[in-house]
């Protein structure tokens, strides 16, 4: 991986050394599955859910962004994505615009990196 790589995933707030070891140290294991990460719909779902109020939808789709931004590494995502999982576990559904707006941001910030990986 070049520099340039690896300063891009660090915007991201990957410690690609530790993510590193989750896919047994195959660097090419680990692009191969962040770039499955365009595909999967649970960021579009908890969007569509939040939008609907279905905050129980919400919940589980903010559950699986944050498992799956974990397991890639996608720090800062995953820091966002916890801060509703938090407040939607606890049936809190009020004045959580600000969490969105930085779960958009960080999803944003690591779409762009990753489509740059293509």
């Amino acid at each position: 991986m070049d520099a340039q790589t690896r300063a891009n995933l660090e915007k991201c707030g990957v410690n690609f050394d530790i993510t590193l070891e989750r896919f047994m140290g195959n660097e090419d294991l680990y692009f191969k599955f962040l770039k499955k990460f365009l595909n999967d719909e649970s960021y579009s779902l908890l969007l569509n859910c939040i939008d609907e109020k279905d905050f129980e939808k919400a919940f589980s789709a903010a559950h699986t962004l944050k498992g799956v931004s974990a397991n890639l590494g996608l720090d800062n995502l995953n820091n966002s994505t916890q801060k509703i999982v938090e407040k939607f576990r606890a049936k809190d559904y009020e004045d959580y615009d600000g969490m969105l707006e930085e779960i958009k941001e960080q999803y944003d910030i690591a779409v762009d990196v990753i489509k740059q990986l293509q």
